[in-house]
């Protein structure tokens, strides 16, 4: 009976410790959203000053989307299809602006 319990607990633990390194990882980065044109679609990205990452931007949120704001973003890896692929793909969680570009405000759907 003892060796029954100890193969269910490791057995138990072994599942636990699986479950727990899956999920979506959460990212800080710092640096300045870019924009790319490929095959007649906008794609936008932030490239990660301290590392040189490249991250792909998923969001609705168009205040975001401006070629050269400086920005620190928190956000999810993604595994999300698009046609870009510039780097790891992002859903963004929360952001702020640090520097605003000098160019005004397009909506990078036209």
């Amino acid at each position: 009976m003892k060796k029954t319990s100890k193969l269910f607990l490791g057995t138990f633990l072994t599942f636990v410790l699986l479950l727990s390194g899956c999920g979506d990882k959460i990212i800080e980065i710092n640096g300045e959203v870019k924009t790319l044109n490929y095959m007649g679609y906008t794609c936008w990205y932030v490239v990660d000053k301290p590392t040189g990452f490249y991250y792909e931007i998923l969001t609705p949120d168009d205040f975001l989307l401006r070629r050269g704001l400086q920005v620190r973003i928190k956000a999810k890896t993604s595994n999300k299809d698009t046609i870009c692929k510039v780097g790891e793909k992002i859903d963004v969680i929360s952001y702020r602006i640090y520097e605003e570009p000098d160019e005004p405000m397009k909506n990078p759907l036209r």
